[in-house]
């Protein structure tokens, strides 16, 4: 990593947002019980791996988060973590990943506000635009001086609609299957918009990792630490919002596993943290909150030589995918704050992809 591209995307990102005992086993006290290992280094252009998604063959793709001048692709993954394919150049900052069900890969453009999509997940093939998020409805208190939508995650549901977290709109997107004509947003609908989607936290990002189960959004805000529950009325739109779990350490990418564990990326605590979901009261109401049953992982060091160094175990963990009983993360490593040598994230020359297997119930 060079310091110009490092204290560039903090100066971005920081410009951006101006105001913050199971059955299984395992004890429910956030005990430590896997690490990450080794499961993909990327090549050396290959920069701020952010997005990841898993093709039906098990394949890994992964995006990345980096600005012009320098160069931004997705690249196809083999299973010895291998490079087997990437996009050309395609000189914009990218986020989250998903596939849908027809095998078309579809990834947010955080830059420009927009949805893209490649036909059939062939990386030769050029993306189009899917959808043009709308911009730019911020909420009182929680300015932005960006002037293009910015997505960040995205999840496909059963029936084809694509749900995208904007991180600096606090609001939740739906764009219905097929997506908008020549790439517009006379189709997007704003599904959700609250100051609990919204942050004047650090990371500078409100709304991040998004899912969906049993009619309810999970979404992670990871300037606020926590994960918001959102119930959806029968038009798929927001009913109520609560926050479902609090203190992860800058909670990023989710995804519930076979076991209805809701994993989630703790990009500043460097490790991965696993709830479930219980049914309590507060204040004599029925509610419904994520408990913590464990943790994975943490940050090991940097290692390898001069020009080769790299991250050993978790730095940044940004998203993961869940494929059969492992799971896949990206090492984002990015540097933010204006300090020089503070960070290890400084001293990364070569980003990783990272696995986590052998955990019971996955």
């Amino acid at each position: 990593m060079t310091q110009r591209t490092s204290f560039m995307l903090t100066a971005l990102l920081l410009g951006l947002v101006t105001v913050g005992t199971t059955e299984l086993g395992i004890a429910a006290s956030g005990v430590q019980i896997g690490q990450a290992t080794p499961f993909a280094t990327l090549a050396s252009d290959v920069k701020f791996p952010e997005g990841i998604a898993a093709d039906t063959a098990g394949r890994i793709y992964v995006s990345t988060f980096t600005f012009p001048p320098d160069p931004s692709f997705i690249v196809k993954l083999g299973p010895g973590g291998q490079e087997l394919q990437r996009t050309q150049n395609l000189g914009v900052a990218l986020l989250g990943l998903a596939f849908n069900a027809g095998g078309s890969l579809f990834a947010a453009d955080f830059g420009n506000g927009k949805i893209l999509k490649i036909l059939n997940g062939n990386l030769s093939n050029a993306p189009e635009v899917y959808a043009t998020l709308p911009c730019c409805n911020y909420l009182p208190n929680f300015p932005s001086s960006k002037t293009t939508a910015s997505p960040n995650a995205l999840f496909f549901d059963d029936v084809g609609n694509l749900w995208v977290s904007d991180s600096f709109q606090g609001a939740i997107f739906r764009i219905p299957s097929g997506g908008c004509p020549g790439g517009d947003s006379s189709c997007v609908i704003t599904a959700a918009q609250d100051a609990t989607l919204a942050t004047t936290g650090f990371p500078p990002f409100g709304a991040n990792g998004i899912t969906l189960r049993d009619g309810a959004l999970y979404v992670a805000n990871t300037g606020n630490d926590t994960i918001v529950r959102i119930p959806l009325k029968p038009d798929l739109t927001a009913a109520s919002y609560n926050i479902w779990a609090e203190s992860i350490n800058g909670a990023d990418g989710i995804a519930f596993d076979a076991s209805s564990r809701l994993w989630v990326c703790a990009n500043q605590g460097d490790e991965l943290v696993v709830l479930e979901e219980i049914d309590t009261t507060a204040n004599e109401v029925p509610v419904k909150v994520g408990r913590v049953l464990f943790k994975v992982g943490d940050f090991e060091g940097i290692i390898g030589p001069p020009d080769k160094r790299r991250p050993k175990g978790f730095l940044f963990p940004a998203s993961l995918v869940i494929v059969g009983h492992k799971v896949y993360v990206t090492n984002l490593a990015l540097g933010l704050t204006p300090a020089v040598g503070d960070e290890p994230e400084e001293e990364v020359d070569l980003f990783t992809v990272v696995k986590v297997e052998g955990i019971p119930g996955l």
